[in-house]
């Protein structure tokens, strides 16, 4: 949710899009906050033989600045940690 507003008051705008409608997007994007699910941006899923090589993911490396908050240190359901290239 993204609380926006306009000079008359405050709005809660809700947008939901689906992955290959957001993904083209990024690369027009200033500022990505990926919290938690680090699996689901991680650019090694395009890499054949990882461990989770053809997994839809988020191309969220394409915009200017991404910010990843993620609670833990463990690699995560894939076991995979996020690609360093990407910081």
């Amino acid at each position: 949710m993204v609380r926006v507003h306009s000079h008359e008051t405050w709005t809660n705008l809700i947008v939901v899009l689906e992955m290959d409608e957001i993904n083209d997007d990024f690369t027009n994007t200033d500022v990505v906050l990926v919290i938690g699910a680090n699996d689901t941006v991680n650019p090694i899923a395009l890499e054949p033989g990882s461990s989770i090589a053809g997994m839809p993911v988020l191309n969220v490396w394409k915009s200017k600045n991404v910010v990843i908050m993620k609670r833990g240190m463990s690699s995560g359901m894939s076991s995979v940690l996020i690609d360093e290239s990407c910081s």
